[in-house]
C-alpha cells in the first residue's frame, strides 16, 4: 500500500483533514506526533501532522516526515489569503510557491526570486479535477451557499500574516508578484523539502479564508473552518484519483567504461532518482536583463513532452551567489550543470555579489568547483557569451562540456538549450543532442550557429554517451 503524508499548520486545518480518515493510530517519531489512518475506497496509507506556521517549520517537518514514512506523495493543506481571481471558500492548487521575503534591502526591498514548483503530474491532476464537480461531494460540514471553485495558479509564501491591502507587504506583493492568486506562510519551505526528496510528488492545496482586508472579521464568521474543509475535500479528491506506480524503482547514475551514463534500476528499493539538471542563472545589478525565465520554461516544456520526461528533473538557482552554488551542489546530486547568464570576453562569468553587483567567476574557480563538488556531473552547458574558456577549464573533470566561442543572442541561447534537452529527454546521445541544438537555430533562422562548441574529456566519445535505462532484478533474499 503506498503512503501519502498530509501536513497542516493550524489546528482548524488538521481537524478538517482528520475527519476524512478512519482507523487512526498515533505514531511518534523524534518527538513529532502523527496520526496514521485510511480513507474509505482508497488504497493509500495516510499520515497526517500539524507542523506549525512558517516556511522554516514546514521545511523541517516535511523533511522529517518524508525521511520517516518514505511517501510517494506529500500534500500541504490549509488556508490562505486571497489576492486576486478568488472568492472566500475557493480552493487554490499551487503550481509555484514564491518566497517573497528573500532579497536585498536597499531604499526599497529587491526580491531575489526564490521559488519552488509542485509536481507536474499533480498539477495536471489538479487541473483535471478542478473541471469536475465530484470533489464538492467530499466537503464535510455545512455547505456554502455558493459552490466554491478551484483555481490552479501561483502563490506567495512568507513569514508575515498579511491583513491589509494598505500594508507595505501587500503593496510589495502586488508590484513584484502580481501573478500570485493567494498568499500564505508555509508553501515554499514545504516544496523545498519535498523537491529535494524525489521521487516524492508534492502539491500545495489552500482554501481561501480571507481577502486580506477584514481578515479578523472573516475568521470570526468561520471562514477558516469553511476554507479548511474545502481544501481538505479537494486534497482527498486528488489522492483518490492520482495514479501511483508500483513497485517503486531505484535509479542510480554512474559512468560506465567512460562511454555512457548508465541508469541502473532496482525494484527492490524505494527511491527513484532522476537525472538532475541544475539550472543556475544570475543577472547582476547594472547588467542588461537576460531572458532566463523563458529559457527555464522552454527547457521544462520540451522535457515534459518527451518520452523520458520522468527521468529528467530541473532544479533552479536564480540570482546565484557563490554560496548558492556551493549549497546547490551539496544539496543535489547534479548530473547536468547548466549556467545561463553573463559572460565576458575574458572568459569570466557573472554571479551576484551579496549586494547584487557583478561578482566575477573565473574559469579556474569553476574548475575547482567541479573538482571538489561536481564529481557526478556528466554534462555541463555554459549558455553564456564567451564561455568556451570556462568549458576548457572544466573538461578535465566533466565528460562533456558545451561553451560559446563568441557572443550568443538570448533567443539563440534559448533555442539551442531547448533543442539540446529535447534530444536528451528522448534518449539521444550527447553528440546528437548538441547537433539538435544547432539544428534548432537553423530551423528558426537564428544567428550564432557557429558559437556553440562541444568539448569532451579524454577517452570520451560523445556519440556513445547517452541515458541508458537498464532494469535489474532484485537480489534474492
Amino acid at each position: 500500500m503506498p503512503t501519502a503524508i498530509i501536513l497542516t499548520a493550524l489546528p482548524v486545518e488538521y481537524a478538517a483533514v482528520r475527519v476524512h480518515l478512519s482507523d487512526c493510530v498515533e505514531v511518534v517519531h523524534k518527538g513529532t506526533i502523527y496520526e496514521r489512518g485510511t480513507l474509505e475506497g482508497c488504497d493509500w496509507d495516510i499520515a497526517i501532522a500539524q507542523v506549525g506556521a512558517g516556511n522554516s517549520s514546514a521545511a523541517f517537518e516535511a523533511e522529517r516526515a518524508i525521511e520517516f514514512f518514505e511517501p510517494a506523495l506529500a500534500l500541504f493543506v490549509g488556508v490562505a489569503g486571497g489576492v486576486k481571481d478568488v472568492a472566500l471558500g475557493d480552493v487554490v492548487a499551487a503550481t509555484v510557491a514564491h518566497n517573497y521575503e528573500r532579497g536585498k534591502a536597499e531604499q526599497t526591498f529587491k526580491s531575489r526570486g526564490d521559488a519552488g514548483g509542485s509536481s507536474y503530474t499533480l498539477i495536471q491532476r489538479a487541473k483535471a479535477e478542478a473541471r469536475k464537480p465530484h470533489w464538492l461531494n467530499r466537503i464535510q460540514g455545512t455547505p456554502s451557499e455558493v459552490s466554491p471553485k478551484v483555481v490552479v495558479g501561483e502563490i506567495a509564501a512568507g513569514e508575515k500574516v498579511v491583513a491589509s491591502t494598505r500594508s507595505a507587504t501587500y503593496k510589495f506583493l502586488s508590484r513584484e508578484y502580481s501573478q500570485c492568486v493567494a498568499v500564505e506562510m508555509e508553501g515554499r519551505g514545504f516544496l523545498e523539502a519535498a523537491n529535494a526528496n524525489e521521487p516524492v510528488k508534492a502539491l500545495i492545496i489552500r482554501g481561501i479564508s480571507d481577502l486580506i482586508d477584514k481578515k479578523t472579521e472573516a475568521d470570526a464568521k468561520g471562514s477558516q473552518e469553511i476554507a479548511s474543509a474545502n481544501a481538505a475535500a479537494f486534497a482527498f479528491q486528488i489522492l483518490t484519483s492520482v495514479e501511483v506506480s508500483a513497485p517503486n524503482i531505484s535509479v542510480n547514475v554512474q559512468l560506465e567504461n567512460a562511454s555512457q551514463i548508465k541508469i541502473v534500476t532496482s525494484a527492490a528499493k524505494s527511491e527513484v532518482r532522476p537525472l538532475k539538471v541544475l539550472f543556475v542563472t544570475s543577472n547582476p545589478i547594472n547588467t542588461a536583463p537576460i531572458e532566463f525565465e523563458t529559457e527555464i520554461r522552454e527547457i521544462k516544456e520540451v522535457i515534459r513532452k518527451a518520452a523520458n520526461r520522468d527521468l529528467l528533473v530541473v532544479e533552479t538557482v536564480v540570482a546565484a551567489r557563490v554560496e548558492d552554488l556551493q549549497d546547490a551542489f551539496n544539496l543535489h546530486e547534479v548530473d547536468i550543470f547548466h549556467f545561463s547568464g553573463w559572460g565576458l570576453p575574458s572568459g569570466v562569468l557573472g554571479l551576484c555579489a551579496p549586494d547584487g553587483s557583478f561578482h566575477p567567476l573565473k574559469p579556474r574557480a569553476l574548475s575547482s568547483l567541479m573538482r571538489v563538488l561536481g564529481k557526478k556531473v556528466q554534462i555541463a552547458l555554459i549558455n553564456a557569451c564567451y564561455s568556451q574558456a570556462q568549458a576548457e577549464a572544466i573538461r578535465e573533470f566533466v565528460p562533456c562540456t558545451i561553451g560559446m566561442n563568441d557572443v550568443i543572442a538570448d533567443e539563440s541561447a534559448i533555442a539551442f538549450a531547448a533543442g539540446f534537452y529535447r534530444a536528451l529527454a528522448y534518449g539521444q546521445d550527447v553528440k546528437n543532442a548538441f547537433d539538435q541544438g544547432i539544428l534548432a537555430l537553423e530551423l528558426n533562422n537564428l544567428p550564432n550557429t557557429d558559437a556553440p562548441r562541444l568539448l569532451v574529456k579524454d577517452g570520451i566519445n560523445p556519440s556513445e554517451l547517452r541515458p541508458v535505462y537498464e532494469r535489474v532484478q532484485p537480489n534474492p533474499r
